[in-house]
């Protein structure tokens, strides 16, 4: 019975995530476009980046999101930059302040949430929900708190 109820659940949520996107659309696919020219004039790189993460049950997956980093080998073809980079902690390449690789615009995207428009492609492949625990990334779904969270 209860397995049922969920498979319904799951079912109805599927149908309004699909019925809302294709409401907003008009909207949400000439924004993403902006974006994704906007990341890539300033990145000068392909403007998607996927990255692994892991879904309900533990599916795997590629998340798109828009580029905001440079590629250090653009910044600095000495290798200067990448040995300082390499020096860095892993909580500093992480930090949304301190890492340099991010771009000008990458900040305004970042900031505003807006380079996570392209995982609109995510949901309408039903491999992430509009609502529900972010998918983490695999490396990070090994820890049982995440595994318990994403049921």
């Amino acid at each position: 019975m209860g397995n049922n109820s969920l498979e319904v659940k799951l079912k109805y949520q599927r149908v309004s995530e699909l019925i809302t996107l294709s409401m907003l659309s008009p909207i949400l696919i000439p924004v993403t476009a902006c974006v994704l020219v906007v990341s890539y004039l300033d990145c000068g790189i392909p403007p998607f980046y996927l990255q692994k993460r892991v879904g309900y049950m533990g599916k795997e997956f590629n998340i798109v999101k828009a580029r905001t980093m440079q590629d250090l080998d653009k910044l600095d073809s000495s290798g200067v930059l990448k040995v300082i980079y390499d020096d860095m902690s892993p909580e500093d390449k992480a930090s949304f302040d301190n890492n340099f690789r991010i771009s000008r615009a990458g900040r305004f995207l970042r900031k505003s949430r807006l380079d996570e428009l392209p995982q609109i492609w995510n949901i309408l492949r039903d491999e992430m929900s509009i609502v529900g625990p972010r998918p983490h990334k695999t490396e990070d779904a090994i820890n049982q708190k995440y595994q318990q969270r994403q049921q």
